[in-house]
């Protein structure tokens, strides 16, 4: 029981790092925002690498670490295709409503099934393609729109909403890159994996930060406890499910994240004022069923 909360506690620090994040948008520099987030984020991870190397039997696993050459490459690819989902989240936040994107980040495992067969030689059964067609339904009903309904009005709406498919991007880069963390993890352990694909993230987001604002030293002085904040959801939502993967199942646990969906949609109506509750829940739940299929596939 205790693990299971804290998976929904992870979940929840998750959705409401998005808040935060959504709130500050319009206010800092995406790269900025990026950069100050995962900066916090890779402290945290750090600590968390060190706690491993001394505890190793706690946390059932050991520090090692193969440089192959297909370890650096996918190493490499991973730090880049991270820094380019968080900016454009952090783009996405500016544009469009936190409950319409946020529940986009589930085609995520649509796009590793897709890729799956191509990279992992993994084909998808039938429960999955059930899953794929439920997250589809899902983002249908999301963006529904009763008092302009037509049948093609959420598709049109979709398609029309440049945030949403920014987000649709992360969720192609999230799938592509649970692959390849599967390839990296497996290779050292998803503790150091985490950490220093979290610290290359950062390092390479830096030249842009320089590059895209003028201000970023006094921007990050002045947004320092919200960065620290959103940072410390972030670090506390991977290391609880990290931690809670020891214990659980890993569908199980993957599961349970989804609830971020839910609690984002809810903060979107809550705190931002956001319209359509009903359609979007209903959605957002939809397609967490999709994932559930998935997941347990």
């Amino acid at each position: 029981m205790f693990y299971i909360l804290l998976t929904i506690l992870a979940a929840f620090a998750q959705s409401s790092r998005d808040l935060l994040a959504k709130k500050l948008a319009n206010k800092v520099n995406p790269y900025t925002l990026s950069f100050g987030i995962l900066s916090i984020v890779s402290v945290v991870c750090l600590a968390m690498v060190i706690l491993v190397y001394l505890f190793p039997n706690f946390f059932n696993t050991e520090l090692k670490i193969d440089f192959t050459y297909n370890f650096v490459i996918v190493f490499l690819l991973t730090g880049a295709m991270f820094a380019i989902s968080a900016v454009l989240m952090n783009k996405a936040f500016q544009i469009s409503e936190l409950s319409l994107i946020i529940p986009i980040l589930n085609f995520s495992p649509v796009f590793t099934l897709l890729l799956s067969p191509f990279l992992l030689s993994e084909l998808p059964n039938n429960q999955a393609i059930i899953g794929i067609f439920l997250i589809l339904f899902g983002s249908y009903i999301l963006r529904l729109d009763l008092k302009k309904y037509s049948l093609f009005q959420p598709i049109q709406s979709l398609f029309n909403d440049k945030g949403a498919l920014l987000m649709l991007a992360v969720a192609f880069i999230w799938g592509l890159d649970t692959i390849l963390g599967k390839i990296g993890a497996g290779q050292t352990n998803p503790y150091f994996w985490t950490f220093s694909t979290r610290l290359m993230t950062t390092i390479l987001l830096l030249p842009m930060v320089i590059k895209s604002d003028k201000n970023w030293v006094s921007s990050l002085k002045e947004n320092s406890f919200n960065f620290l904040i959103m940072g410390g959801f972030v670090a506390f939502s991977i290391i609880a499910q990290t931690i809670a993967v020891l214990k659980l199942d890993a569908a199980i646990v993957g599961s349970l994240l989804r609830f971020a969906t839910l609690s984002s949609v809810f903060f979107g109506w809550w705190f931002l004022k956001e319209k359509n509750f009903l359609e979007k829940i209903s959605g957002a739940i939809i397609m967490i069923v999709g994932v559930i299929f998935i997941s347990w596939n």
